[in-house]
């Protein structure tokens, strides 16, 4: 029973996170249709510089959860008090990337031969929320 149900929901998982994987090509498509070489360039690059930001929080959910388990025996309240903590020096932390990034701007516009800041500033803004995410998705 439990090995069959193991099974199963792998194999959602698998069909699932193959069906992103779908979509995420499906997208790169019609994006280099629309875009000129050099914005296809421009935007794949920016959007390496936001996985390379993003990809250390993706560990964040897995510890929040497990201190959500493991405080959710001793009351919602100590889990409430968790969200609250985590979310405030996230979102401390999220305002000092986003300055420290704004202050590098300049230099990642220069390097990457961007025409105007603003996409830098997006994917900047973007990365910010990416520090909020996990708080919820973790605690949830």
């Amino acid at each position: 029973m439990i090995k069959n149900k193991f099974l199963r929901n792998n194999i959602l998982i698998l069909i699932l996170m193959n069906t992103g994987n779908v979509f995420n090509y499906l997208f790169q498509l019609t994006v280099g249709r629309n875009l000129t070489p050099e914005e296809y360039g421009a935007f794949n690059s920016l959007n390496s510089l936001g996985v390379l930001i993003a990809t250390p929080i993706a560990v964040l959910p897995l510890v929040l959860s497990k201190f959500t388990v493991t405080f959710a025996d001793q009351g919602l309240k100590k889990v409430r008090e968790l969200f609250h903590i985590s979310f405030k020096y996230l979102f401390l932390i999220s305002v000092v990337a986003f300055a420290l990034g704004s202050a590098g701007v300049p230099l990642i516009r220069e390097y990457l031969n961007l025409e105007t800041s603003i996409p830098v500033f997006i994917i900047l803004l973007q990365m910010s929320f990416c520090l909020l995410i996990p708080v919820s998705m973790g605690i949830l």
